[in-house]
């Protein structure tokens, strides 16, 4: 398998759950200064080939992790963005609910656990998804 040099010198880390191979990478989006990371994307590596999920000028993802029933789930804890998660078997992503939340992700075998606290409030929201 072979990455361009381009992609290869932002890329920030790669890991391995339950059989698949998933990266993470900077983005820089101020000419000024290429060197200012801004933001980042992840993906995963099907068939020898990376496939990028998705990627942002402006927020910070972590790595993504699939779960054994193929289910990829990422955090976005400090910008508010709509929880999902992506399905490796259906290859499409999945919307838990359609309104932005800063939240925690969590997997077990089966299910998936969105959680989202508002420390001004101290109230808790949470999705479970099996």
């Amino acid at each position: 398998m072979l990455f361009d040099a381009e992609f290869f010198g932002d890329l920030f880390g790669i890991s391995c759950t339950n059989d698949v191979f998933t990266y993470k990478y900077d983005t820089h989006s101020i000419a000024d200064d290429p060197e200012l990371v801004t933001g980042s994307g992840v993906g995963f590596i099907k068939g020898n080939e990376p496939v990028d999920l998705f990627e942002s000028a402006e927020i910070y993802f972590s790595e993504i992790t699939f779960n054994r029933k193929g289910y990829g789930i990422w955090d976005c804890a400090y910008e508010a963005v709509v929880p999902s998660f992506y399905d490796y078997n259906k290859n499409s992503f999945v919307i838990v609910d359609d309104t932005p939340m800063n939240y925690m992700c969590f997997s077990n075998d089966s299910s998936v656990l969105f959680i989202s606290i508002n420390e001004q409030t101290q109230t808790a929201f949470y999705y479970l998804v099996s």
